[in-house]
């Protein structure tokens, strides 16, 4: 079990999901852990792991909007004093066709969440880490944008590939002065997110997804924080600039679609 005792560790888009996932798990290994979300009900979902026995402390925060980001960060320094590790899980999605009326809105929209999001909360952190003298941040980026992509994602593809790249930038300007800083690509995770394919019967979309899957299954929000957990820890120490897939060897499937559709003789 890693130790994140004395340790307080910014968690964003935690009011449900993965960010949720994410900050149970930092809140098991003894983490102080501020959750954040634009959501109120992340205040519940703090005081419900409170009363669990977690040091978890919800806060209401736009992570699109910068000042409140920067007014969000001093309260949380001045109530904890000071800020090591940050989990940037806050992210949105949209399908939309490119040529569509509304493309130009979506983007904007995606972006300012899912990238301007990151931007903010790491401008906001990374100078409290300085003054710690180390510090580790995961940005979530995805498998879509960066390895994969299907048809009408090209907003959120181009929102999460700019994540991984900030990523990669931070992780160099900052890895002199012991800043960490690395992604998660996740693929498909179980989250409330992908129940809205079928809501009265998401066991359904769970099946269904889960065939594309060489492991055969979607991934769990535990797991999800267990790696975030690892990269944020100490004990990751030599690894940073880093992008680690989350998906269940789903985007290493080379032959299942050709087998499926392709010629009956793959083999002379």
């Amino acid at each position: 079990m890693l130790n994140f005792l004395g340790q307080v560790v910014v968690v964003t888009g935690a009011a449900g999901g993965m960010g949720k996932g994410v900050a149970k798990i930092l809140g098991k290994q003894g983490a102080t852990v501020c959750m954040l979300d634009i959501d109120e009900s992340v205040l519940n979902t703090a005081m419900q792991f409170f009363q669990e026995g977690y040091r978890t402390f919800g806060y209401i925060c736009d992570v699109t909007n910068t000042e409140n980001v920067k007014e969000i960060f001093t309260q949380i320094v001045k109530e904890y004093g000071t800020i090591h590790k940050l989990a940037n899980v806050a992210g949105v999605s949209a399908n939309i066709e490119f040529l569509s009326e509304d493309a130009d809105k979506v983007k904007d929209a995606i972006l300012n969440v899912n990238f301007n999001g990151v931007w903010n909360t790491c401008r906001a952190a990374i100078p409290y880490m300085l003054q710690n003298g180390k510090g580790s941040i995961v940005n979530y980026s995805s498998v879509t944008g960066n390895i994969v992509s299907d048809g009408g994602m090209s907003a959120y593809s181009a929102s999460k590939a700019a994540v991984a790249g900030l990523t990669k930038a931070l992780a160099m300007e900052f890895a002199d002065k012991n800043i960490r800083v690395n992604a998660i690509l996740p693929g498909y995770v179980w989250t409330e997110m992908l129940s809205k394919y079928n809501p009265e019967n998401p066991q359904v979309v769970i099946d269904k997804f889960s065939k594309g899957i060489p492991l055969g299954r979607l991934g769990t929000v535990e797991e999800a924080g267990n790696v975030t957990a690892f990269l944020l820890a100490d004990e990751s120490g030599y690894i940073t600039g880093h992008d680690l897939v989350l998906d269940g060897a789903a985007t290493l499937v080379e032959t299942k679609e050709i087998i499926k559709k392709g010629p009956k003789k793959l083999y002379k």
